[in-house]
């Protein structure tokens, strides 16, 4: 089987560009008001808390039809932003909170926790793939239900620079969520993209009333287990409509990883240099102004940085000894 996966949908792309943008507005919140009350928040809550794992979906729907597993580029691209945060971070950390934790350092930026869950799955997606080719998907759906019932049952996931098996099992599903989707679901009847429009609105809207007319709440935080089928809803009807090419999308798509790495370090700056001179404002519009600035910022870095990094990246990963430890070959066929 051959995969298509050079070809960018972008559609997909222009999902991972909406979902670093929740990422950063959830983590203005979470990072620096979390003693505020945001109104605003109760419509937007259900999505700031989607993104992690849509992109796990975004990553198995790509990779279940890969043949190359050579995952040596993206960890040498993890690797130079790495050093290059190691560089950065000390001086701006020191500067802005007056001390610096060497092991915080250590481990990445403040939210790493996801690339190096991320990295962990990228390194078994050899054997993900193996069982959703080999196992019927008659079998497949019982093993989602059960990783779907531990997960409610008792979950553990843990967020920052660290993380649980928990959150390893989580994107697990997910990856097999969006593989099976690839594999045996292509949606491509018009009348799905209808269907999911939809089940996301009707979701939304009993979300939004359940946490502004109820004492109740819902999809507040990243471990509530009702967000994960809003996740899927949303990434099944980004792939029900048609796919599209559009090459700017495209460009902005590639540099989520950038925004994602760095964004900490702005929102550091922004909130600590900047946010003063608007904190008067009324609370909604300090949040939007927060955020939108550290968009903005990591964005404009992500353009300066990522063609340089890619090319050194590609550069190392095609060294012969790194070629030949991956086999590019196709396991799936009999």
């Amino acid at each position: 089987m051959k995969s298509n996966n050079s070809i960018r949908n972008s559609k997909i792309e222009f999902l991972r560009i909406l979902c670093i943008f929740f990422v950063i507005a959830l983590h203005q919140v979470t990072a620096h008001m979390t003693d505020k009350q945001i109104p605003m928040l109760n419509y937007l809550y259900p999505f700031l808390n989607v993104s992690i794992y849509v992109f796990m979906l975004i990553t198995g729907y790509l990779k279940a039809t890969s043949n190359n597993y050579n995952f040596f580029n993206i960890i040498f691209i993890v690797a130079i932003c790495w050093v290059l945060n190691l560089i950065i971070t000390p001086f701006i950390l020191w500067d802005i909170k007056g001390k610096l934790d060497y092991l915080t350092v250590i481990l990445g930026g403040r939210d790493w926790w996801y690339i190096w869950a991320f990295l962990i799955i990228q390194a078994c997606v050899p054997i993900l793939n193996l069982v959703l080719y080999k196992v019927r998907k008659n079998y497949l759906l019982p093993i989602l239900i059960i990783m779907f019932a531990l997960f409610a049952y008792h979950s553990s996931m843990r967020y920052g620079q660290f993380f649980a098996i928990d959150n390893i099992i989580v994107f697990i599903l997910l990856y097999f969520v969006g593989g099976i989707i690839k594999l045996y679901y292509p949606l491509q009847k018009v009348y799905w993209k209808y269907i999911f429009l939809t089940l996301v609105l009707a979701y939304w809207i009993v979300v939004v009333l359940v946490n502004t007319l109820t004492k109740f709440s819902l999809a507040k935080g990243l471990a509530n287990f009702e967000v994960i089928p809003f996740a899927i809803l949303i990434f099944c009807f980004t792939i029900s409509l048609k796919p599209s090419h559009a090459k700017f999308i495209d460009y902005f798509g590639a540099l989520v990883l950038y925004i994602y790495l760095f964004h900490f370090l702005f929102d550091n700056l922004v909130n600590y240099y900047i946010r003063p001179f608007y904190d008067h404002l009324d609370i909604n519009l300090v949040y939007l102004l927060s955020f939108l600035q550290t968009f903005i910022s990591s964005t404009v870095l992500a353009v300066l940085i990522s063609k340089p990094i890619v090319k050194l990246a590609n550069n190392l990963a095609q060294k012969p000894y790194f070629k030949k430890f991956f086999k590019a070959e196709n396991i799936y066929q009999s």
